[in-house]
């Protein structure tokens, strides 16, 4: 895909939004600014070294087995992340259509504490003391402790993290590709502050495509486990040079062909498991 494609695209979709047009384009030139400038640097990960995230890392999972192709790995290998509404059809009735959604790194963490963080469930309990409900984030290797010491508690109810359905995880096997994406260079610091969580992302461009009930309730509303504080959805798209490793989950780490497969079309990442080890470099 080239600029012009892109440009024709954008163009097309906002041709009544001029604010928008522009600043979507202004992405476009960081994302190829980054695209043809940045040349990050070698990790220097051994095997079975465990994989540190930093905080403000990027995290995003990538189809079901189903839809992982090897031509769908080549297009990512070649251009990144690039909205499906740009370079396919625009679906507008999509929650966060035109963007990358991704998931953010709140603090320096383990990979594998935070695997173990997401692959576990978000509990909501009334509490007979306080009379209010409160929530949190229980890691998988605590439920069945979490939950038979719930004493202080009149009901409580627990579901899976978004995590979950959309990346590589302990509690479900569908999902079997993420990547982790490096945002430290400076040169990154214009591409992510465009995220529509970001409560300084221009609302008047906001509601030119992204619907009035989800802005109200996930980007403005309360922040709590259950919602936004840990998602990212960054317009336009994100550039393959970013990328710094790749996780895997059980069954591609079973595959060598699979593993093979990964490394020739991203031969400078570390491919790492769901223990937070790097299994191939």
């Amino acid at each position: 895909m080239n600029k012009e494609f892109y440009i024709n695209r954008l163009r097309n979709i906002f041709k009544f939004n001029k604010k928008s047009f522009m600043l979507f384009k202004k992405q476009m030139e960081n994302y190829y600014l980054i695209k043809n400038n940045l040349k990050q640097e070698k990790h220097n990960y051994k095997l079975n070294d465990n994989v540190i995230l930093s905080k403000g890392t990027f995290m995003r999972g990538e189809g079901a087995l189903v839809d992982l192709t090897e031509e769908r790995l080549k297009f990512i290998s070649e251009n990144g992340f690039v909205s499906p509404d740009i370079t396919k059809k625009y679906n507008k009735n999509q929650k966060t259509p035109l963007t990358i959604p991704v998931w953010n790194i709140q603090k320096d963490i383990l990979l594998k504490d935070y695997i173990d963080l997401y692959s576990g469930g978000t509990i909501k309990v009334y509490s007979l003391s306080t009379k209010e409900h409160y929530t949190k984030l229980i890691p998988y290797k605590e439920i069945d402790e979490f939950v038979n010491n719930l004493e202080d508690c009149w009901n409580w109810s627990m579901e899976q993290t978004k995590e979950i359905r959309f990346m590589p995880s302990l509690a479900y096997n569908r999902v079997q590709v993420g990547f982790i994406i490096n945002t430290k260079d400076k040169l990154t610091k214009k591409l992510i502050e465009n995220d529509i969580f970001n409560l300084n992302f221009d609302k008047k461009v906001l509601k030119s495509f992204i619907a009035k009930w989800f802005r109200n309730k996930y980007i403005y509303g309360k922040r709590d486990d259950f919602t936004t504080n840990r998602e990212g959805a960054i317009i336009f798209g994100i550039p393959e040079n970013l990328i710094e490793g790749i996780l895997v989950g059980r069954d591609f780490e079973k595959n060598k062909e699979k593993l093979e497969m990964l490394k020739k079309h991203f031969p400078d990442c570390y491919i790492c498991n769901l223990d937070g080890k790097v299994i191939m470099i």
